[in-house]
């Protein structure tokens, strides 16, 4: 009797200890769900186009020290040359530069423009403007930038050439006051457009460099000087070559 209690006893634990021990079993084994078989043909598709990169030797399984003057050390010499060439508008370089032709300009005869708009441009620009279409050369571009110019200012819009008129009466530094009003009218409206103007102006007629930077334009809407000292700091900043002391 007190034997078959023993072993009543331990039944129990008997078949705790071996379900312990096939759950055990069954975790030893992976399970081969849809997720690790993707995963498995994922690797072995990588490492296959990777051997196949490294045989054709499109890349280099690592750092290689190569001979002097080879293929890339050549190709890294080459590339900034044609770059400074496509920027430089040398022949060979980029043909949209090298093959830009201004377009017809007007000869520095031509320069009247100014004056008709002056009822509603600033009377400082006027001369200015004036004496700079008057001194700079008669070559191709400095013709085609002559004219680009003069068209732009006839395109002005007809709102803002009204609101300068509006503002001319102000445009008399004998009025300190008023005048002082009448320049910050012209540096806000005017002088941004005049700039633009400039720009896209040395842009079209092909000139690689120029014109003169913004800080430059406060003056020449502002203050008239002599004409040659308007020829002399457009030769000095606002280069179209890009030359100081030349157009």
């Amino acid at each position: 009797m007190h034997d078959r209690a023993k072993i009543i006893a331990k039944t129990p634990e008997a078949k705790k200890s071996g379900s312990v021990q096939i759950r055990k079993s069954e975790f030893n084994h992976p399970i081969a769900s849809p997720i690790n078989c993707i995963l498995s043909l994922q690797r072995t598709i990588g490492n296959q186009a990777s051997q196949g990169l490294f045989k054709s030797g499109a890349i280099q399984a690592k750092l290689k020290i190569g001979q002097p003057n080879d293929i890339y050390e050549q190709e890294l010499q080459v590339q900034p040359l044609e770059e400074e060439m496509r920027m430089k508008g040398v022949p060979g370089g980029s043909p949209e530069v090298s093959s830009c032709t201004p377009a017809a300009g007007i000869p520095s005869t031509s320069c009247s423009a100014y004056i008709r708009n002056s009822w509603w441009l600033p009377m400082a620009y006027v001369h200015n403007a004036t004496c700079a279409c008057r001194v700079t050369p008669n070559s191709p571009t400095a013709k085609c930038v002559r004219k680009s110019l003069q068209d732009r200012l006839a395109a002005t819009p007809a709102w803002l050439k009204v609101v300068a008129f509006g503002q001319k009466p102000n445009d008399n530094p004998a009025n300190p006051i008023q005048y002082a009003a009448y320049q910050v009218f012209v540096q806000t409206s005017l002088t941004p457009r005049i700039y633009r103007d400039h720009v896209a102006a040395y842009s079209s007629c092909c000139c690689p460099s120029g014109p003169a930077a913004y800080p430059a334009w406060v003056g020449v809407t502002s203050v008239p000087t002599s004409c040659s000292a308007v020829g002399w700091s457009i030769r000095q900043f606002g280069s179209c070559h890009g030359t100081p002391g030349r157009w």
